[in-house]
């Protein structure tokens, strides 16, 4: 079985519980939403895609901060969307069965698209920003993990070294006897991620570009990259 139908069946086994398995009162997710609403609040939006929603728990919490915007999410597992519905109510017809990987939307069709807790579960995450940034007219948000502000200083720093001379991913092999994912009970199929690695392709398609630390620890308001294990990357369209 591959690595996405793995996870495709995982979803399937604990649609009913997802939330309460991955959610937490104020996590570093919801935290995010609410960066993003008073960002949204600045910037006019009349419009949102929530890319990879899940059991919609943000939709439902853009829809509410927004009651006249348009707020759709699209996410692979039926049995998540179903969950969106049932449970928070969102009209089926907000909710797009489809990978992230290609949006069934023409260019420009949202002023922004966010994400939250996908892109490490993806093998090609530039696949899906560079989605994000064909839908988006105003900008995209990336809510997700940080491979660089986790576990203890000396394996941050090698980390970092690795991945700056070319050899991380070849280590993530080997150390992985042959494959770049793991598998874990609590999270289905993830890979190793950082919201830094794709710094540079939204670097490329927005004018103002920025990253909040939404879990933090000490020394993450020096250096995010180090000391943030989860990170809320802001890109403005001009």
């Amino acid at each position: 079985m591959d690595a996405q139908e793995l996870q495709r069946q995982y979803y399937q086994n604990i649609a009913s519980d997802y939330e309460n398995i991955h959610f937490q009162e104020e996590d570093e997710h919801l935290i995010a939403c609410k960066f993003i609403s008073l960002f949204c609040a600045e910037l006019e939006v009349t419009s949102v895609l929530d890319t990879g929603c899940g059991t919609g728990r943000n939709v439902a919490y853009l829809k509410s901060y927004f009651p006249q915007a348009e707020v759709m999410g699209n996410d692979v597992s039926a049995d998540l969307l179903q969950v969106a519905t049932n449970k928070h109510g969102i009209p089926p017809e907000d909710l797009v069965c489809c990978s992230s990987y290609k949006l069934p939307f023409p260019d420009n069709s949202f002023d922004i698209v966010t994400e939250f807790a996908i892109l490490h579960h993806v093998a090609e995450p530039d696949c899906v920003v560079a989605e994000m940034l064909r839908v988006a007219r105003k900008g995209i948000f990336i809510s997700d993990s940080n491979r660089f502000g986790q576990g203890s200083l000396l394996s941050r720093l090698l980390k970092l070294i690795l991945y700056k001379i070319g050899l991380w991913w070849l280590f993530r092999w080997v150390a992985n006897g042959g494959k770049r994912w793991n598998y874990s009970e609590g999270d289905g199929v993830y890979y190793s991620y950082s919201v830094f690695d794709n710094l540079k392709q939204v670097e490329t398609a927005c004018s103002n570009v920025f990253a909040i630390p939404t879990r933090a620890s000490h020394g993450s308001a020096v250096s995010p990259l180090l000391f943030s294990p989860q990170i809320l990357l802001c890109g403005f369209k001009k």
